[in-house]
């Protein structure tokens, strides 16, 4: 916050512009410091004045926005799923606007956004309804945003996969269990990048808070397995990797990309039925 805070109260130049997020604590103290240093101001979220969200719709491929910009009202849909996402794209609006652009002209092309490689990306539906995300989800709160997400727009059930990162970090593995127990109706505890440390006291670790998970140390495995349980209307989770193509144990990098992985899995399932 304070590192942050300092774009605002040190490092802009006078006449700059400051694109904040209105529904954030930090916003008064923020909007306050700008504007006595001649900052120009664009405020984006519910509680905005410029880029104010009225709400989003999800949809199967992203989600409809409904929000006005300096008065005028919209309604947009992205290829991007996440109603956390509806902030980041008004926030990315903001800052073309601030850059030269109208907003007249810089909305419509709002439709052309689509989310970047592992940020809650879609993988695949398969027939039964069901749908495969991977996420870059590897700290207690990212977790935590993108299961409450997919948890909105599930019927079925919420399956998750996910482990936790070696030599960083220790302290999140128990919140991150503790995430995955309450709000994932089943969850497969495996592997991420180990590194020097060992993997199986990772997992016991993140296994402490999720006694309930089902461990399988082979995160392809754990893809595997998952995707076998898929029911209707089901969600599945890979999160952690999201768009990395390697996973590091010990001084190796093994290729391992989620995506491609799955897809793999995907196919052979196919072939096999």
């Amino acid at each position: 916050r304070a590192a942050k805070g300092r774009l605002f109260s040190e490092l802009l130049n006078e006449n700059a512009w400051a694109v904040l997020n209105a529904d954030t604590e930090e916003f008064l103290d923020w909007s306050h410091v700008a504007k006595s240093r001649s900052l120009n101001v664009i405020s984006y979220g519910r509680r905005a004045t410029d880029l104010r969200l009225i709400k989003s719709e999800p949809s199967s491929t992203g989600q409809l926005l409904h929000f006005e910009a300096w008065g005028g009202k919209y309604k947009i849909h992205v290829s991007v799923f996440g109603s956390f996402q509806a902030e980041n794209i008004l926030c990315a609006l903001g800052l073309v606007v601030a850059c030269g652009e109208t907003a007249e002209r810089a909305v419509p092309a709002m439709e052309a956004l689509s989310s970047p490689p592992g940020r809650l990306e879609l993988v695949a539906r398969i027939s039964s309804g069901s749908s495969i995300f991977i996420d870059f989800a590897h700290t207690p709160q990212a977790l935590s945003t993108v299961l409450r997400e997919l948890r909105s727009q599930t019927s079925g059930k919420v399956i998750l996969v996910f482990g936790c990162g070696g030599d960083r970090d220790q302290e999140k593995r128990p919140l991150m269990g503790l995430i995955a127990d309450r709000l994932a109706d089943e969850v497969i505890i495996t592997d991420d990048n180990p590194r020097s440390e060992n993997a199986s006291s990772i997992r016991k670790v993140i296994l402490s808070n999720c006694r309930r998970a089902r461990e399988i140390s082979d995160r392809k495995e754990a893809i595997r397995f998952a995707i076998s349980t898929l029911a209707t209307d089901d969600t599945l989770l890979i999160a952690g990797k999201g768009h990395e193509t390697g996973q590091i144990i010990g001084d190796d990098i093994l290729a391992f990309n989620d995506r491609a992985i799955t897809l793999d899995l995907l196919e052979e399932l196919r072939d096999r039925a």
